[in-house]
């Protein structure tokens, strides 16, 4: 995981591999291409106000995208980092 992390540290190395497949709501339905995808889960952890935020931001990005994006439930709230490759 450290390997990862550090990854952040050269962006234009980095943003490729975030967006391969394996990040996109069929990951989460079905098996990941990749085999592995690198979460952080942060609904039990995450202030009020982060909940608060968030909301906020699915309303909004519903009226201006109605049915484009598909929400997990609330108590699978989680960073996504990326899709490992196995």
């Amino acid at each position: 995981m450290q390997g990862v992390l550090r990854e952040w540290d050269d962006l234009p190395q980095y943003l490729p591999a975030v967006n391969k497949p394996g990040s996109r709501i069929g990951s989460y339905r079905e098996a990941s291409p990749a085999g592995q995808t690198l979460v952080a889960f942060v609904a039990d952890a995450a202030p009020p106000a982060l909940h608060s935020a968030l909301a906020a931001f699915r309303t909004a990005v519903d009226e201006l995208l109605p049915g484009r994006y598909a929400w997990l439930e609330p108590a699978s709230l989680h960073c996504t980092v990326r899709s490992l490759d196995a």
